[in-house]
């Protein structure tokens, strides 16, 4: 029998045949393994897709929408300025266009822009809302014991002070701070004088309002001789022989007296408010002067007054110091004697040639004061060098009656001398303050007033320096108006018809002022 020859398979036929089967199971893995394709989106799918993420014809759509609405505007302002063609252009259409400017008026070429009306004023009001501070209502259901600890004791305005509100205590950490750290007196300075200029007087005509008499329904039994106004409030002071002080209060309607105060020994001849207004300064022809005490009502009597190591024998006139640190007492013959006006001690005395009739302190200095004597001379003195810094001749000056200096915005610029001759000389004291005067040089004044015909009484300048008073009690409706600089006297008040009577002192308040009359009536004017 035949024998099959047997095939033996070499080994790399074998790798081949394996080889073949691996990739026909790789392929066939892969066939099953593909992903099947994603199902179609539907309408409300595309229209969410359309609204996130937008679509290419969209965009277009808006970006000719954009286009079109730049040609409209393009169009308008073409249309508005009567250009056809675009600016740069040589067609017809630019040469045709700006022939028609030489048609269109100068005034409607341009325009100024001013934004948007309103704008700034919105602005300008949200800033100062900004700066008053923002309100927060948790502040007033805050509770703050000041008696708690020992550095919120100082906040305390009275004694018993323990628990505030937050709000309370704010206000009260406000007022501690600009008490440690005032304004400064440049900003201060800087303000009145813008004040000043917004109101701002005009020479020639005063608008001025007849007030009811201050002591209307409380007439005086003497004349008034001695008039100060409070430096805060609406209220006058009067004083005069019949041995009282008043206290009216100024409304413009029925001024109702205040208070009083009787003194029987001492007919009053000067009377003054203490810089703090808390009290009142008044003396007579008497060695001894009093202080009246208004939050208590009580009276105190300064007796035994020495200066310069005798005791002064009259304390008949006075004056106080802006800073209300100096009592300044009229002294006999060239005398003025500078005490302390919180303890009544003597400090110096300004000797004078000849006999010194009137003084006056500087309102910018604390310690430097001008005296006039009879013959006069005048002299700045000052307290701090105990000596005379400068001494002038008062041009025509005949028996020196009364000195007076300028304040507010003008400063210590002013200063005017009336004497027994019904002359009042006004002078600029711009070379005396920088003392840069000739000792016993006779100085120009800038004017000499002759309006009144009798010896002058009282000179006041109102306290923004704008208005001089002066007045002489030796004649009837003696009564002139200044205006400063200018130094022209206002025509339209006094007139004949005004009935003053005769005037024996003039008070300047902030707003309007006051006159005395020797009949025993206190006029105001505002």
């Amino acid at each position: 029998m035949g024998k099959k020859k047997a095939t033996n398979k070499g080994p790399s036929q074998a790798l081949i045949d394996a080889a073949k089967a691996l990739s026909f199971t790789t392929d066939a893995a892969q066939k099953n393994s593909l992903p099947k394709p994603p199902p179609s989106k539907d309408k409300e799918e595309l229209e969410l897709e359309r609204l996130v993420f937008g679509d290419f014809s969209g965009f277009q759509e808006a970006l000719r929408e954009g286009l079109d609405q730049d040609d409209e505007e393009e169009e308008r302002e073409r249309a508005y300025t009567g250009i056809e063609g675009g600016e740069g252009e040589d067609d017809e259409s630019g040469i045709k266009g700006n022939e028609d400017l030489d048609a269109v008026h100068d005034d409607e070429l341009f325009f100024f822009d001013t934004g948007v009306p309103g704008i700034e004023e919105r602005d300008a009001e949200g800033d100062l809302d900004l700066l008053s501070g923002v309100e927060d209502s948790d502040d007033k259901r805050v509770i703050v014991s000041l008696m708690s600890q020992s550095r919120l004791r100082k906040y305390r305005e009275t004694f018993t002070d323990d628990v505030v509100s937050g709000t309370d205590y704010i206000r009260r950490l406000r007022t501690q701070y600009e008490r440690v750290y005032p304004v400064p007196t440049w900003v201060q300075s800087q303000s009145q004088e813008q004040e000043s200029k917004r109101r701002r007087l005009k020479p020639g005509h005063l608008d001025i309002t007849r007030l009811p008499d201050a002591n209307l329904h409380s007439p005086a039994q003497s004349a008034a001789t001695s008039l100060s106004f409070h430096p805060m409030h609406p209220i006058l002071l009067t004083s005069g022989f019949d041995h009282t002080l008043w206290l009216y209060h100024i409304d413009a309607k029925t001024n109702p007296p205040l208070s009083s105060s009787y003194i029987p020994s001492v007919p009053i001849s000067t009377s003054a408010f203490y810089p703090d207004a808390r009290r009142v300064f008044f003396s007579g022809r008497r060695p001894y002067y009093h202080i009246w005490d208004l939050e208590p009502g009580s009276c105190e009597r300064i007796a035994r007054v020495f200066a310069y190591g005798e005791r002064v024998k009259s304390i008949e006139y006075f004056k106080l110091s802006p800073c209300g640190s100096y009592l300044t007492i009229l002294g006999a013959g060239g005398q003025i004697h500078i005490l302390s006006a919180s303890t009544a001690q003597w400090i110096a005395t300004a000797h004078v040639d000849g006999q010194a009739v009137d003084f006056a302190w500087y309102d910018t200095g604390a310690s430097r004061l001008t005296i006039a004597n009879k013959a006069g001379e005048l002299f700045e003195y000052d307290l701090t060098a105990r000596a005379i810094s400068a001494r002038w001749l008062d041009e025509g000056g005949v028996h020196t009656s009364k000195i007076t200096l300028s304040s507010g915005a003008s400063g210590d610029r002013f200063i005017a001398v009336g004497s027994n001759s019904r002359v009042v000389n006004i002078y600029d004291r711009t070379s005396i303050i920088k003392s840069t005067v000739e000792l016993g040089k006779t100085l120009k004044p800038i004017k000499a007033l002759g309006h009144l015909v009798t010896r002058i009484g009282s000179l006041e300048f109102s306290p923004d320096g704008q208005v001089l008073a002066m007045a002489s009690r030796a004649k009837k409706d003696a009564l002139r108006l200044v205006h400063i600089p200018t130094c022209m006297v206002f025509s339209n008040w006094p007139t004949s018809a005004t009935p003053l009577g005769r005037v024996e002192a003039v008070a300047w308040a902030k707003g309007g002022g006051g006159g005395g009359r020797g009949e025993g009536n206190v006029e105001c004017g505002e």
